[in-house]
């Protein structure tokens, strides 16, 4: 914790200054997406929208969150949460102490030099050095949004430049005075998504707004004639009417409404039929659309009807060989030479060209001085730079059990491995796979070196968990059997006549209890010690077992010489025949000598179990009965006299 006195001259901090206390102040750098975590929360954004940014699952931000609230609530002395961030830090002046942590050199001042490597969460900016261009992607695109009625369709998995292309289509209609609108699905409620007529009267509403116009549904909107002809009419003749220059509708993310289908099926043949009328009708020339989607789209729709087979489509591609020299020239490195090039090729074997990933490593290099062959050796473990990008993958997958174990059989394989279709479209989505001859495979030997390292701790770990479970096992059975004997125990047998009685009062059915004390001769007796005592017992107990022969029958230590019986819908007779049992075989193995010197006395009794009374009563009158067989001599039976009657 911080603590000195204030300096007399207030200064108000700035996030920068913040990020530069907590780097100061740990003993390694914060990693750019906390960056951008604590710089997006400094400006009041939520979870949701960060996720949506920065294309992270927001359970994991909050994650990360959580321990730089910690930190920060530890460098300043009070509590910082995501909802008091800004307010406290903003108004607080800084001590002396905390200047000279601003004032110490690190290797954050270079985040002050001209030509330090941005940040490379989120879309590469306009004015920014790092964006490189994939020839002919960009020219193509720019021509196909000046076209009238022109329809571009982006398609690449998350993190691939998407929305950094989709910038610079942007711009480039705006120089030409067009308008532009952005629809992110991502940030539509899911209210909105309750019916055709809800999304659409919200479509309507936006483009409205965001275009400065009073939103005027109620004047054109009519329940007789449906959602979608509405729609078209007010897009018609109030917003594409009242507007001079073009206009330009980016749907980003439009992949999120195939949750709902016939929604989606709707709603996406909507967009065909604007592009329909742009053939035939000037005033809907003037609509340009961007449909910027994940994966391939896989709704129903006739072929007609579909808006994914009109227009230009891009499959933004990763970067090459080139490119990534190219990049790595504006990031200050010379890789253009033959160390250079091998450089790259050793980047590339480890993560293809996915543009993300190497603008990541690019930054680490120049910026942390992270040497290449370090970033290689740690990127698939817990202390790589691509950490937080795998753990994201990971707690997706692992809320997709079913996804999980397709991806695990990929990245174990290998050949190129067949799936269904949707599982294909879900690992496509997601960025994880590549759709080659015969299959899919990895993405990048990246992803698969992780999930097999953490396939590998996971089997260590269900392996480990298994011996706990039939150790767990093993120790519940031992507290209800006797070591010795191997029957149950006195709790096992506690346990299992509460619950038989329970289930007799239920049925209405009877229930026995035999009760056989193992008397030894006098003059034999007093020279056994416990040991053999207890290999007497042990060797009577399979006899007392091999008696009863139903598996509901449960046989058990009662007491030190004495073995408790239970006989669950069992009548006095056919209890009685199970103690006579007993007691002959007993006495056979006696009279063969193979056991000898020993005797029973066996006590009976049986009861229709009755709410009004408790198992209890059962065995005090079987305790009663074994008492009168014992006084009555050796290998004696006594049926309880009060329950016979």
């Amino acid at each position: 914790m911080i603590s000195s006195e204030p300096l007399a001259t207030p200064y108000c901090m700035t996030i920068d200054e913040v990020i530069r206390l907590l780097d100061n102040s740990q003993l390694r750098n914060i990693t750019p997406l906390q960056d951008k975590v604590l710089r997006l929360a400094w400006e009041g954004r939520t979870y949701a929208e960060m996720a949506s940014a920065l294309h992270y699952q927001d359970a994991y931000l909050k994650n990360i969150a959580s321990g730089l609230w910690q930190e920060l609530s530890l460098l300043f002395g009070e509590p910082i949460t995501k909802t008091n961030f800004s307010y406290k830090l903003k108004n607080r002046s800084l001590t002396e102490e905390q200047q000279q942590y601003l004032d110490t050199p690190n290797n954050i001042s270079s985040r002050q030099q001209k030509n330090t490597p941005e940040s490379p969460y989120g879309p590469v900016p306009l004015n920014s050095d790092f964006y490189v261009e994939r020839p002919p992607v960009e020219e193509l695109a720019f021509m196909e949004v000046h076209k009238p009625g022109g329809v571009i369709r982006l398609k690449a998995p998350a993190k691939m430049g998407k929305s950094s292309l989709l910038l610079r289509i942007i711009a480039q209609a705006k120089i030409v005075n067009y308008h532009t609108i952005q629809i992110d699905f991502r940030e539509i409620d899911q209210t909105r998504f309750e019916n055709l007529d809800k999304l659409l009267r919200w479509f309507c509403t936006v483009i409205s707004r965001q275009l400065n116009l009073k939103p005027k549904l109620n004047e054109y909107w009519d329940d007789d004639i449906g959602s979608k002809v509405n729609c078209s009419y007010y897009l018609q003749h109030y917003i594409l009417s009242n507007l001079e220059n073009p206009l330009v509708i980016s749907f980003n993310d439009i992949h999120h409404i195939l949750a709902y289908s016939e929604l989606a099926a709707n709603f996406l043949s909507l967009l065909r039929y604007w592009y329909e009328q742009s053939r035939q009708s000037e005033i809907w020339q003037k609509l340009r659309m961007i449909l910027v989607h994940s994966t391939e789209i896989y709704v129903p729709l006739r072929f007609h009807e579909s808006p994914f087979n009109v227009g230009l489509p891009i499959t933004i591609p990763e970067f090459t060989l080139p490119q990534i020299q190219e990049l790595a020239k504006r990031h200050g490195l010379d890789w253009n030479n033959a160390t250079g090039t091998k450089y790259s090729q050793i980047l590339m074997t480890l993560i293809g060209g996915h543009p993300y990933l190497v603008r990541l490593a690019l930054y680490y290099i120049c910026w942390r001085g992270m040497s290449l062959e370090t970033l290689i050796t740690e990127a698939s473990t817990s202390k790589g730079i691509y950490r937080e990008h795998l753990q994201n993958y990971l707690v997706i997958l692992q809320s997709h059990p079913e996804l999980l174990n397709c991806w695990l059989l990929i990245v174990t394989s290998t050949e190129p491995v067949q799936l269904e279709t949707v599982t294909v479209y879900c690992l496509e989505s997601l960025g994880l796979i590549k759709i080659v001859e015969g299959g899919v495979v990895p993405r990048c030997e990246l992803y698969r070196q992780y999930f097999h390292r953490q396939l590998l701790l996971v089997n260590l770990m269900d392996n480990q968990l298994k011996r706990l479970e039939e150790d767990n096992q093993r120790l519940q059975e031992n507290c209800y059997i006797d070591q010795y004997t191997q029957t149950g125990n006195r709790r096992g047998f506690n346990q299992t006549l509460e619950i038989e009685w329970r289930r007799m009062t239920r049925n209405k059915l009877p229930i026995a209890l035999i009760l056989c004390h193992v008397a030894f001769f006098k003059t034999y007796e007093n020279s056994l010690d416990e040991f053999a005592r207890n290999d007497y017992l042990k060797q009577v107990a399979p006899i007392i077992k091999n008696c009863v022969q139903r598996a509901s029958d449960y046989v058990a230590r009662y007491d030190d010489n004495v073995f408790g019986i239970i006989l669950p819908e069992t009548s006095l007779p056919g209890a009685t025949k199970v103690a006579e049992r007993i007691r002959q075989n007993i006495e056979l193995i006696v009279n063969e000598e193979i056991l000898g010197s020993i005797t029973v006395n066996v006590g009976v009794a049986c009861i229709i179990p009755e709410i009004e009374i408790n198992s209890s009563f059962l065995e005090h009158e079987a305790q009663k009965a074994l008492y009168r067989s014992r006084r009555m001599g050796p290998n004696t039976i006594i049926v309880s006299s009060l329950l016979d009657e």
